[in-house]
């Protein structure tokens, strides 16, 4: 197929970038890579994370920027209300054996933090974009004092 000779130096351009064999690449559903974010699988904590952790963060980021898709956003665009709904979509709208649990939940959690703080500290995403905000829902890390809770960066809100 003649769109396929545009693809022969593919494995060279992965090495040149640093896309390692099993490196996520996401692909919007207008076909395009984010070079952000494939920045982050290849040149942030993630890359050092055990193989099996990185394809369970992959599929979860898959999943959250498709929710946001379906919402018109992308991933930087986010807001705490679109966190706040999918956990709702993910934990409690979904039919009984397809919610997921608690444990499920935290991991998922973890896994949009590690990539939202990092877009943060290198200037993708501003503070609001990080949910630094706290929530009664459960979603929200607490702190020590219960009046004093921690938001989705760690940071006092």
């Amino acid at each position: 197929m003649p769109v396929l000779g545009d693809w022969l130096d593919l494995d060279e351009r992965e090495e040149r970038a640093g896309i390692g064999t099993r490196h996520p690449i996401l692909v919007d559903p207008e076909w395009r890579i984010d070079p952000v974010l494939a920045r982050f699988f290849t040149r942030s904590r993630f890359a050092a994370l055990a193989e099996g952790t990185r394809e369970a963060y992959a599929k979860d980021y898959r999943l959250f920027f498709s929710f946001l898709w379906l919402r018109g956003r992308y991933w930087h665009e986010a807001d705490p209300d679109d966190l706040f709904d999918w956990e709702a979509w993910r934990r409690r709208d979904q039919q009984p054996g397809r919610r997921i649990s608690g444990s499920k939940w935290q991991r998922e959690l973890a896994a949009l933090r590690l990539l939202y703080e990092w877009a943060e500290k290198r200037g993708h995403v501003g503070r609001s974009r990080c949910w630094c905000t706290a929530s009664g829902s459960g979603t929200a890390r607490r702190s020590r004092s219960p009046t004093r809770p921690r938001g989705m960066c760690g940071r006092r809100t």
